[in-house]
């Protein structure tokens, strides 16, 4: 059964954070449960999320997105650091739709990743800025 794995002591890192406001549109904003906040990235593109989820490795199933309309993601790869890798592996890529619904996409490979990087390759926004409202991870701590 799909459960969130993005809680303590699972760590983010971000590409950019817009004029490094990082305390009005900083990675804290896209776990926090509020629809009124957001992570939002400088302008240009690639831009990326990065989640650790630091003690254990887990088997991503979804992968849950809400951004603002206009400064949403066209194309998104997911990427993992499988255990024991040192270089992230293609997991999916998803092509979500420009609006401020929630959105969820599956992810085809179930293997045990330690790190999951969300790279935004192509935005909607002319100067490639992305906004995100909310992030989460489905899925379940790998066993073996």
């Amino acid at each position: 059964m799909s459960e969130s794995l993005v809680v303590p002591p699972v760590r983010c890192r971000v590409s950019s954070v817009i004029e490094n406001r990082t305390n009005d549109f900083g990675k804290k904003f896209l776990f926090d449960g509020n629809a009124e906040t957001c992570w939002s990235s400088e302008p240009g593109l690639p831009q990326y999320i990065v989640v650790d989820f630091a003690v254990r490795a887990v088997r991503v199933e979804q992968l849950v997105l809400t951004f603002q309309g206009g400064f949403a993601a066209k194309n998104v790869e997911l990427l993992g650091l499988l255990v024991g890798a040192t270089q992230f592996t293609p997991l999916a890529q998803f092509f979500p739709l420009e609006t401020n619904d929630e959105q969820t996409f599956a992810c085809a490979v179930c293997a045990p990743v330690t790190r999951l990087k969300v790279l935004f390759t192509e935005g909607t926004d002319f100067y490639g800025r992305i906004m995100v409202y909310k992030l989460d991870v489905l899925g379940a701590y790998a066993t073996d």
